[in-house]
């Protein structure tokens, strides 16, 4: 039997849509060096760009002014984020030796358990693994650093003139206005939560005494960006070091442990849902495969930008008639087909 019309047209959309995602992918791929800086300024700009609006609106400064205060506040900021990472990479960098070290103590203490156990192993393939594992991080962290030094003034210089085009007397109304307020509401909470995140794993592990105690609540604060499974991360990456630092002391890592699970418990599922509301919630297998997909194009920042550019793309999708089977498909929900009546 050949195929009908519409079965032969709906195939044919299918494949011009493939066709278009796999061209978007390479597009996104290729100037990655130039589009990534520029969706990072984006995502600063439209959490800043309140402040020049008030300082011209409220406080009559002439926009020449708050262009330059509204600027200097986003590079004060933004370079002291930019310091923290480094003194963070740096700080990782130097310690990752003495981290591999612990970890083969650590890796050593278990296997001699497990064979005096009568269980036969040979820890040495491991011990290599994580000297190896070490060495490798210290330098791609260190080549790393050079490209995030380059992509830096390539923000900066965006953030510039995106905010030197911004008009703040401008009347913002309708599709857009709505749009342009929920993304800004959304990026501004998601941060601050995300910050508060790394700041409470970040205490909880200086207050117990473990090393980089900064360092993983820097990593708690970029992957609480990711739901799910950067929670878990976070939880689980300072554990081995704990064990490493205090072997005999088990009770210490069982109450580090659980407040770790309990700040994630508490933020993931009570506060982050009421504060950010459902339109941003995304169903699991989105999350999974838009890390995959913004980490395939963009490296590990798309994967730390997955989650919030796949919230604004839903967020954006709902307020838009034409798009708003997207946007509930990506919360979950697969939109219904309506079918064309038959006649009798």
């Amino acid at each position: 039997m050949g195929q009908t019309p519409s079965e032969g047209s709906g195939l044919v959309r299918f494949s011009q849509g493939i066709l278009a995602f796999a061209a978007l992918a390479g597009l996104l791929y290729y100037s990655q060096p130039i589009l990534l800086p520029f969706v990072l300024a984006v995502f600063i700009f439209s959490m800043f760009s309140p402040a020049l609006d008030l300082l011209v609106l409220r406080f009559r400064f002439p926009q020449p002014l708050a262009l330059a205060i509204s600027f200097l506040v986003m590079l004060v900021i933004t370079v002291l984020l930019f310091l923290i990472t480094w003194e963070a990479i740096r700080r990782v960098a130097a310690t990752a030796a003495s981290y591999s070290d612990s970890l083969i103590s650590l890796a050593d203490r278990l296997f001699a358990r497990v064979n005096k156990a009568g269980i036969t192993t040979d820890p040495d393939f491991l011990t290599a693994d994580i000297k190896t594992t070490a060495a490798t991080i210290v330098k791609d962290l260190a080549s790393r650093s050079l490209d995030a030094i380059s992509a830096f003034f390539l923000v900066l210089i965006f953030l510039f003139f995106l905010m030197a085009g911004r008009d703040p007397r401008a009347v913002r109304q309708g599709v857009y206005a709505s749009i342009d307020r929920d993304v800004r509401r959304y990026l501004i909470m998601k941060t601050l939560l995300s910050a508060a995140m790394g700041v409470a794993e970040g205490g909880v592990l200086w207050l117990f005494g473990v090393e980089l105690a900064v360092v993983f609540g820097l990593l708690a604060f970029l992957l609480d960006f990711i739901p799910s499974i950067g929670s878990v991360i976070a939880t689980v990456l300072p554990i081995p070091l704990a064990m490493a630092q205090y072997p005999d002391s088990i009770w210490r890592i069982v109450m580090i442990v659980a407040l770790l699970v309990i700040i994630q418990i508490v933020q993931g599922n009570l506060i982050e849902p009421k504060v950010l509301g459902s339109s941003m919630h995304l169903h699991p297998i989105i999350v999974l495969l838009a890390i995959g997909f913004w980490g395939l194009v963009w490296g590990i920042v798309g994967a730390f930008l997955a989650v919030p550019l796949t919230s604004i793309i839903r967020l954006v999708s709902l307020k838009i008639e034409t798009l708003r089977p997207l946007g509930r498909l990506l919360g979950g929900r697969i939109p219904e087909i309506e079918t064309p009546p038959t006649g009798k």
